[in-house]
């Protein structure tokens, strides 16, 4: 950046002290069930004051951030259990953690139909369909 060019200060959202109670109790897993009348409670504040304070510009994103920072804290943990649950032989997590590491995915079948179950062509992708119980190899048509 040039020295003659200016730059605009972006304003830091610092959460009011009520707006920090309903903070904790929201990003604390233990209340993720509870509903806006018992979050309110465990905060010590109202609905009112809750809901004022999604209104105000700047909670809702601060807010997001805050959960993000959380998912991001527990990936390393999380990752672990399901190592560890795969290599116990959980078939679910050897998919999930081999899908993670790029080396597993879901095969998946999107085909279109017609009213007699046949193939029908799409924008030049063409998908073959199984009949009488033999399956007819996929083909992909570049347009």
């Amino acid at each position: 950046m040039r020295e003659d060019e200016e730059t605009e200060e972006v304003p830091v959202f610092i959460p009011s002290p009520i707006e920090r109670k309903l903070l904790d109790i929201l990003l604390n897993p233990e209340h993720r069930f509870k509903s806006v009348t018992s979050i309110c409670e465990a905060a010590g504040t109202s609905r009112k004051a809750y809901y004022r304070a999604f209104e105000r510009e700047g909670f809702a994103d601060y807010y997001r951030g805050e959960c993000e920072a959380l998912v991001h804290r527990a990936i390393g943990p999380v990752v672990n259990a399901c190592v560890r649950e795969a290599v116990a032989g959980s078939a679910a997590h050897a998919k999930m953690v081999l899908g993670m590491a790029g080396m597993y995915s879901e095969k998946t079948d999107h085909r279109i139909l017609d009213k007699n179950g046949e193939a029908q062509d799409v924008g030049g992708v063409v998908f073959y369909i199984p009949t009488n119980g033999r399956e007819k190899k996929e083909e992909i048509v570049e347009t």
